[in-house]
């Protein structure tokens, strides 16, 4: 087999395994406030195997034309849920698989590796706002 074909069959497989994917819009639950985009892109990817690509925010003091489309705002912070309406943009493998909404069972267990007053207190210098 030549080295060409190798190749060919690796990209294919992995094209298989991508088309079991899609991506979803979902509301982002209480907890995730105050946490660093990056920080909660990789705890997300690790404890429920999606990936947070992106965030759409909008400030609810001013009408809709005022929301924003950021893609991997790294140091970004999350804002609150009472000023802001955060949506974040996710690949999974399923509708289910991306509800960051949760139940409250399952936020408790997640939101603590995530959460500002704990996992991220180490870095509040990264600390960075969206300016609308």
């Amino acid at each position: 087999m030549l080295e060409e074909d190798v190749d060919s069959g690796d990209w294919v497989g992995e094209y298989q395994r991508g088309c079991d994917w899609e991506m979803y819009t979902t509301e982002l639950a209480d907890c995730f406030e105050g946490s660093v985009f990056c920080f909660l892109s990789e705890v997300l990817y690790q404890k429920l195997g999606i990936v947070l690509f992106g965030l759409e925010i909008e400030d609810l003091s001013k009408d809709k034309s005022s929301s924003k489309l950021v893609l991997n705002p790294a140091d970004f912070v999350i804002p609150s849920n009472k000023d802001f309406r955060v949506l974040a943009f996710v690949i999974a493998k399923n509708k289910q698989q991306s509800d960051l909404s949760m139940a409250e069972d399952v936020r408790s267990s997640l939101c603590c590796h995530i959460c500002y007053r704990c996992s991220n207190a180490y870095i509040p210098y990264f600390r960075k706002s969206l300016a609308f």
